[in-house]
């Protein structure tokens, strides 16, 4: 298995939900970082070639080694594609938007905020791209004014670029987070300018927050299932280890939408609330 971001409590829980689906199957899963870097995971696919490992699970940066790695050993594309391998192998892919359509949907029609903001990672990631392109076709719709902050990494990346932008609006507003380190970034601007969430930003995000249960805030989030992206990974993997044969196939599947008290929808507990 080759994933991206370590830093990702995503990754982790998709890498153990298919060690438990493959446990009967294979002794091993070998899992590597690539830290979304082509160099990385060219070397990672060297070798993975060399250990001769029976298949390939992965969330691909788009090494120029890849397309003939899935042509000698059985892959199966997660979450993301490039578009080096997309028609060509087995991917399984969470709707991503679909899922950003509805989040942001959420903040415009049941919290009524006039201007929403999105902050994301690299938009050369197809989920990601695909996730900004939801939430521009939604605030195009409505017309609502909306902010886009773009190409951050980290979690401190992204506290510093929300900081200068909500310093300039006025609440409230509603934010997308597109992975749980833009959501802590958002949370930490806010907190460094005295908005309170959800009263002056109605905040939304992508994936499971880690740690997020100390501040008293329940997210509102779209997460994809790890044990059904595992369970529909498999089923391709062995598929096409016992058919080389097959065509192509693509597995599409729906994230798990939770409404918190990030948004408003549930009323925040004050004896719990370190935040005030």
């Amino acid at each position: 298995m080759v994933f991206p971001d370590v830093r990702n409590d995503y990754f982790a829980a998709v890498s153990r939900a298919l060690q438990e689906r493959l446990a009967n199957v294979s002794p091993t899963l070998l899992s590597a970082d690539s830290d979304d870097d082509l160099h990385t995971e060219e070397s990672i696919l060297t070798a993975f070639r060399r250990l001769d490992v029976d298949g390939l699970v992965i969330f691909p940066t788009g090494a120029p080694g890849l397309v003939e790695f899935a042509q000698s050993v059985p892959t199966v594309v997660v979450d993301r594609t490039v578009p080096s391998v997309r028609g060509l192998v087995d991917h399984v892919l969470p709707d991503a938007r679909h899922a950003a359509e509805q989040l942001t949907l959420h903040m415009i029609e049941q919290h009524h905020v006039q201007r929403v903001c999105l902050v994301a990672g690299d938009l050369a990631v197809s989920t990601l791209r695909n996730r900004h392109t939801a939430f521009q076709r939604v605030v195009s719709r409505t017309g609502t004014e909306n902010h886009v902050l773009a190409g951050l990494t980290t979690s401190e990346e992204a506290a510093t670029a929300a900081y200068s932008l909500f310093r300039t609006l006025e609440p409230p507003f509603g934010v997308l987070a597109t992975n749980s380190l833009m959501f802590w970034g958002v949370l930490t601007a806010a907190q460094r300018l005295g908005l309170k969430v959800p009263s002056d930003v109605v905040l939304t995000t992508f994936d499971n927050v880690p740690g997020v249960g100390t501040t008293g805030l329940v997210p509102t989030n779209a997460v994809a299932p790890a044990a059904t992206l595992a369970a529909r990974t498999v089923q391709l993997l062995t598929e096409r280890m016992n058919n080389p044969a097959l065509p192509p196939r693509l597995l599409d599947m729906d994230y798990d939408i939770a409404y918190g008290t990030t948004c408003g929808c549930v009323p925040i507990d004050p004896a719990r609330n370190v935040l005030g």
